[in-house]
């Protein structure tokens, strides 16, 4: 493949207008981008239509008018992408990319703009265009058609961008100003690094969430959840480490191997929970935030709990890994996502009951 330059005033699509991808309609648009939506909600479209995109964050309130289309209305969007944002759930990824395909070039940069690690079996599916890959650091929420909340400001980490594989940097490079405007975002030049400790992240907030109801704050520093979900993300780091990635650090400031040495050592298990406190009180702006399959469970939506927890548990059997906390959490949503389990703070004391 030739090498990638970028030419004149990108046209960026978005498909998937939830609360990550209508943030950065929004901004972009407000940035003087070239922006087009596409969303499978028809409430959602008609209101973006009709009133714009409204965020609200904790520092500022935006609105913007966006281009904006149904999914079988594709075929209006009459100039080819040089972006497309995938902002759909990961099991939507493989429809969204068929769908989007007249519209994606050679030389289109795809990213997924998702939680947990798509790049690799997304590369197997991409008609063409260039890969490249995506950390999202921002919580946010669709409270409704065309309204977003967002938890954290723009100058908070909100997205890191970087090449997949043996790829050229450049596009990443690119993108990572392009976008800009929507919060700050860097270019990492060791992705799997940024990706593996944000899917630590998630696979301690996200399941957690919709097994209890609780916020993300509740959950960190809660003496009865804290313990157990800081081994899923220990887990996780250590299936990171046996598939040859070293992570970052997690939230950007805790050591991985504290994650490790908390399990048997009460020293290291007190400063990994004074750390989690600590985070959770400077989240001043995201006390009440509430990960996304919390959302997804009280909308009656399938979660992705197999594209997080279910990943971590099925690298890490290939590996040699023991991920009892991440399959225990695994199954208890599945049971939720089969209709056999409501969420309750009770369901915390099943997972104890279950990894002991």
């Amino acid at each position: 493949m030739a090498e990638w330059q970028p030419s004149g005033e990108p046209h960026i699509g978005i498909i998937g207008c939830g609360s990550i991808g209508s943030l950065l309609a929004a901004h972009l648009t407000l940035a003087g981008r070239s922006v087009s939506v596409v969303d499978s909600w028809f409430r959602n479209v008609e209101e973006i239509r009709g009133h714009g995109v409204e965020i609200q964050a904790p520092d500022e309130a935006v609105r913007a008018r966006i281009d904006a289309h149904n999914i079988d209305e594709v075929q209006n969007i009459a100039r080819p992408l040089d972006v497309l944002l995938l902002a759909v759930k990961a099991y939507e990824s493989a429809n969204a990319l068929a769908l989007m395909a007249p519209l994606i070039q050679d030389d289109t940069i795809v990213v997924p703009v998702q939680n947990g690690m798509a790049e690799d079996w997304i590369a197997n599916v991409l008609p063409r265009g260039r890969l490249v890959g995506c950390a999202v650091h921002v919580p946010a929420e669709l409270t409704a058609p065309g309204r977003v909340r967002r938890y954290l400001p723009r100058g908070r980490r909100t997205f890191s961008l970087g090449a997949v594989g043996g790829d050229s940097i450049a596009p990443a490079q690119y993108l990572a100003e392009l976008i800009q405007p929507a919060g700050d975002t860097e270019f990492a030049a060791d992705l799997p690094a940024v990706k593996w400790a944000k899917l630590a992240v998630n696979t301690m907030t996200n399941a957690p969430a919709g097994l209890t109801g609780w916020t993300t704050n509740r959950l960190w520093s809660d003496p009865r959840s804290e313990p157990l979900i800081t081994r899923a993300a220990g887990e996780t780091l250590a299936v990171a480490e046996a598939s040859g990635v070293q992570p970052a650090l997690v939230f950007g400031r805790i050591r991985p191997e504290l994650f490790h040495r908390a399990v048997s050592d009460h020293g290291a298990e007190a400063e990994l929970s004074a750390a989690m406190a600590e985070m959770a009180a400077e989240r001043t702006g995201a006390s009440e935030s509430r990960p996304s399959l919390l959302q997804d469970v009280d909308r009656g939506r399938r979660t992705e709990v197999s594209y997080l927890n279910g990943f971590v548990v099925r690298q890490g059997a290939t590996r040699g890994v023991p991920t009892p906390v991440n399959a225990a959490l695994h199954d208890l949503v599945a049971e939720i996502d089969r209709g056999r389990l409501k969420k309750a703070p009770g369901n915390m004391d099943k997972l104890r009951a279950l990894v002991g």
